[in-house]
């Protein structure tokens, strides 16, 4: 049994010594990413024992869970001709399909994380990801539209917990100096396994309709179901925390509720994140290619192809801004991701049209500029009470997505007043009329610079936020 795991052992060992020894021949103390890496990739190695159980292969099924709940959001945009011909949509009928799945995610963030809480990862997370399969099964079934919405808000529930999940799995079983790093790993592996689902899930409907598609998308959520139930049940149990335990904790669900709604600090990092989050939820996910299809003559083809660099942008920077933000401090680089977001949107909305390479160029490094987002979560729970953890990444989660169901329609709601008819499509605005709507995303990137400088200039100098 053992001689089976020296091999396992020693390549760990041998990787770990080589990188080592190159790195850290002057410093032979510092520790740095290479090591997060080294672990992390090690501990998955060694992960089917019992000897390293961090759970490494629970935070990967987590971030599989977090990637199929991406993908989720933006199906409908995928599937939408089919869609439009199965049920006779129009496009506010389609719009009340896409946005039914983000009222009860916004809405279940906060019970999400007290939830988390109260119960602990075993359970909810296999819980919630069989939902998401059962969504699925009946979105493939559904003949109306009132059974396509409710299969939706079923889908809507059940991913309310991925990215929480997410987050408190990676709290339980990483350092506070390795969390900013290993979320930046599953934010990339994340942004560009959706860019791969997507792919495939365009030649799946074209191929076979979106009813089968659904279908294999539902078998695949039960499948990650049990492997996620498996990976957490080998796990250490970190993520249950005291939560299962009642003779240790006395857990009052109003109590921490209330200590996180009252706490100031996790609201402005939550504010934080929704306005600078909102250049992917509001302009990226719905605004972004009519705008330049407008306001630059773009096909749909290149427009959709110069929104995506945001995503490449996100996913690449993720790691980055991780390892950066140890020596900037967290705070200071939310200060500058936010400004250089501001500045890259500016050019592209204000001061264009660019040709097609500068442009994509502005948008990949808006991308990259965004991603330091990832790092309101860190600076919201730093220093909080485990036992409310899951709560409070909740209640931030929750003002990230925000900008979906709210800031979406109010620039639709701007954009309707200009034409003076309903909402019906995006080809009768002007490219005037869309950069006034879209100033409502300028206005916020400028609140969240304010919160920014607020939090540096209040916060106390720790060595984790402030270098």
């Amino acid at each position: 049994m053992y001689e089976s795991l020296l091999p396992k052992y020693l390549f760990v060992i041998v990787i770990k010594i080589t990188i080592s020894n190159n790195f850290y021949q002057f410093e032979p103390s510092r520790v740095t990413e290479v090591d997060y890496i080294i672990s992390f990739l090690g501990s998955m190695i060694l992960e089917k024992t019992r000897f390293v159980p961090n759970g490494s292969l629970v935070v990967l099924m987590l971030t599989i869970f977090c990637t199929y709940q991406f993908f989720l959001q933006g199906s409908i945009g995928i599937m939408s001709s089919d869609l439009k011909r199965s049920f006779d949509l129009d496009a506010a009928g389609i719009s009340l399909l896409s946005s039914s799945f983000f009222y009860p995610y916004v809405l279940l963030q906060i019970p999400a994380g007290i939830i988390l809480d109260r119960f602990g990862l075993l359970r909810v997370t296999t819980v919630s990801i069989f939902f998401v399969g059962l969504g699925c099964f009946l979105f493939s079934y559904s003949q109306s539209l009132f059974w396509a919405v409710f299969s939706r808000i079923i889908l809507g529930a059940g991913s309310s917990f991925a990215f929480v999940s997410l987050l408190k799995s990676i709290k339980a079983y990483f350092s506070n100096e390795q969390f900013v790093f290993v979320l930046g790993l599953g934010e990339t592996f994340s942004t560009l396994a959706v860019a791969f689902v997507n792919s495939w899930s365009s030649r799946a409907t074209t191929s076979w309709g979106w009813r089968p598609t659904m279908i294999i998308i539902g078998i695949f959520a039960w499948i990650l179901c049990f492997l996620t139930f498996k990976a957490i049940k080998k796990g250490s149990n970190k993520g249950e925390d005291q939560s299962d335990k009642k003779d240790d904790f006395n857990f009052s669900v109003f109590k921490n509720l209330k200590e996180v709604v009252k706490n100031k600090h996790i609201w402005l990092c939550g504010v934080y994140c929704g306005f600078l989050f909102s250049l992917v939820t509001a302009f990226v996910s719905l605004w972004g290619v009519p705008f330049l299809q407008r306001s630059y003559g773009l096909g749909v083809v290149d427009a959709t192809s110069c929104i995506s660099m945001v995503y490449i942008g996100v996913g690449l920077a993720s790691p980055l801004v991780a390892w950066l933000s140890r020596f900037t401090g967290q705070l200071f680089f939310m200060l500058i991701g936010v400004v250089s977001s501001l500045v890259c949107f500016s050019l592209v909305l204000y001061f264009g049209p660019f040709e097609l390479f500068y442009l994509k160029l502005l948008i990949f490094f808006m991308g990259v500029s965004v991603s330091v987002y990832q790092l309101a979560f860190t600076v919201a729970t730093d220093g909080l009470n485990k036992k409310i953890e899951g709560t409070a990444i909740g209640l931030v989660n929750m003002l990230c997505m925000v900008g979906a169901p709210l800031l979406q329609p109010i620039i639709g709601i701007i954009l309707t007043l200009f034409v003076g008819e309903a909402f019906d499509g995006f080809e009768v605005y002007t490219a005037k009329q869309y950069k006034v709507a879209l100033s409502v995303l300028t206005l916020g990137l400028f609140f969240s610079l304010f919160i920014a400088w607020y939090l540096i200039k209040t916060a106390k100098f720790k060595k984790s936020q402030i270098a």
